[in-house]
């Protein structure tokens, strides 16, 4: 599991929750994210606030619809969790999300908040940077066709949510 500077787990009791979650043990466990801003205040959780769903059954490709699901609500099992490519400085968690989903066998929806998400960190202040980075991560595991298809999809799904949303 990474947690960034600001980031924390729900409450004390989430991985024991997340242990308890489950009758068998799997190599990843997600579940959902409540998204805050700079006085922590709540902002919400994360898939009504942005147009980002979290699916019930995650898979590898579903990825490809952007960051499905947080990096500080997925826990992956050592044995399926690789390093963090650093040649990927904005979007390194994204290529390691997939890379550990293609190697799991198991993956277990908690089905509720594992973590506070601070708004506002370095993906956002470099919004365009972090773009190409993203582009480029989903390029290597999807190739370029289905890439360009998922950032229509991406851009798409973000402005029909972003109008509703007036």
């Amino acid at each position: 599991m990474f947690i960034n500077a600001g980031d924390e787990l729900f409450d004390s009791t989430t991985i024991e929750k997340i242990i308890n979650s489950s009758t068998h043990l799997s190599d990843i466990y997600y579940g959902e994210t409540l998204m805050v801003n700079e006085t922590f205040q709540p902002l919400g959780i994360r898939s009504k606030v942005t147009p980002h769903k979290l699916p019930k059954h995650l898979r590898w490709q579903d990825m490809a619809y952007g960051m499905v699901v947080c990096h500080q609500s997925i826990l992956v099992k050592k044995e399926v969790a690789g390093f963090y490519n650093t040649a990927h400085p904005f979007c390194a968690d994204i290529d390691w999300i997939i890379k550990a989903l293609k190697k799991s066998s198991s993956v277990v929806n908690v089905e509720f908040i594992v973590s506070k998400y601070l708004k506002g960190g370095l993906s956002d202040q470099k919004l365009r940077k972090s773009l190409l980075d993203r582009f480029a991560v989903m390029r290597e595991h999807f190739g370029l066709f289905r890439t360009v298809f998922s950032h229509i999809f991406i851009i798409g799904r973000a402005i029909l949510f972003y109008k509703r949303k007036k």
